[in-house]
């Protein structure tokens, strides 16, 4: 019988949240379902043989070391030597 009193008596003592705090926690909420629920459309491409010829710079070029990664935090960023630009992950490569 002492469990029970002890809870009730928590119970009571919590406080209602004051109007500010429920206008924020509905605004957050209203803010994160709208986030959510927003349509991002992509679109896939046909890359030619001419278009290799620019997608990458080539050795040596852009190989600044990125620290930290920001894609992958146990990858060390290392300059790719075949494209040029800095490899994050092992499938990607960043050249600016």
């Amino acid at each position: 019988m002492d469990d029970e009193s002890e809870n009730t008596k928590e119970a009571a003592d919590v406080t209602p949240p004051d109007p500010m705090t429920k206008k924020l926690e509905a605004d957050v909420c209203n803010d994160m379902m709208s986030f959510m629920m927003t349509e991002v459309f992509y679109s896939i491409q046909r890359l030619l043989a001419a278009d290799f010829k620019v997608l990458y710079y080539g050795e040596g070029v852009n190989a600044h070391k990125i620290s930290p990664n920001p894609l992958q935090e146990d990858f060390a960023c290392t300059p790719d030597p075949k494209k040029g630009g800095v490899r994050l992950t092992p499938n990607i490569t960043y050249d600016w």
